[in-house]
């Protein structure tokens, strides 16, 4: 299995917590950093290298610094085919980003399954596929742990999937980008590829800055009031008996 854990130019806890739960899936797990952007992502993938990451690489191009996260999620879906990822892990929400919606964006345009906010994570390889096309497809799975509703649910995930990991998540401390010497060994250098390499046309990955479309303005219908008596009675909710 092959695990790729994408990174911003900052790493954000919830991207530390992904790269330590996907190192610590073990046994035959490959671990990929991979970043998009210019070459101030570099020291962040080195701070993955010193991490346990076995590879690392940064997918280049002029406009992927100001793409929405529409824009960036396909183009990190390109990335994550091209490099034959078979699970994605993302934090919770980037530094610079910080919506949390790249992660959405990745997992549609990569049509895979997606779980928000995991807390744990564990392979599941020997257990029965959960439907018949993934039976059919001889698909693996992983095991997450997510919190919600005031409960913790453990669910098998089958694969290819896309997780965000929360950033409840204590994991070991890793080297901060800036603590990471900028020269790495050869066999581990950084994977620099092209927006052609990954079979994007690069005149498409661009900042939407057209609006399609006509906006309209929501009625917002007023109710006026003679008294404060009145306007506590407005503000109530219309009874149900």
């Amino acid at each position: 299995m092959k695990v790729i854990v994408c990174v911003r130019s900052a790493l954000a806890p919830g991207e530390r917590a992904a790269l330590a739960l996907a190192a610590g899936l073990g046994g035959d797990v490959k671990v990929l950093a991979l970043a998009a952007g210019d070459a101030g992502c570099d020291a962040a993938l080195r701070a993955c290298l010193a991490a346990g990451a076995g590879y690392v690489a940064r997918l280049e191009g002029d406009a992927l610094a100001s793409a929405d996260f529409h824009t960036l999620g396909r183009a990190l879906a390109a990335a994550v085919r091209h490099l034959g990822g078979d699970l994605v892990l993302t934090g919770e929400r980037s530094i610079d980003e910080g919506l949390g919606a790249i992660t959405g964006s990745l997992a549609h345009h990569l049509d895979a399954r997606q779980v928000a906010r995991i807390e744990a994570l564990a392979a599941d390889a020997e257990t029965q596929p959960a439907s018949e096309s993934d039976r059919t497809a001889g698909a693996a799975a992983v095991t997450v742990i997510v919190r919600g509703g005031g409960l913790k649910r453990r669910l098998r995930v089958p694969l290819p999937a896309v997780l965000s990991v929360s950033d409840r998540v204590m994991s070991p401390s890793l080297p901060t980008p800036s603590s990471v010497p900028s020269v790495s060994p050869v066999e581990r250098e950084i994977r620099v590829l092209s927006l052609t390499d990954v079979g994007l046309d690069p005149g498409l990955i661009r900042r939407r800055d057209v609006l399609l479309g006509t906006l309209e303005l929501a009625p917002r219908p007023a109710t006026v009031t003679g008294s404060a008596d009145a306007f506590a009675r407005a503000l109530r909710p219309p009874s149900t008996y």
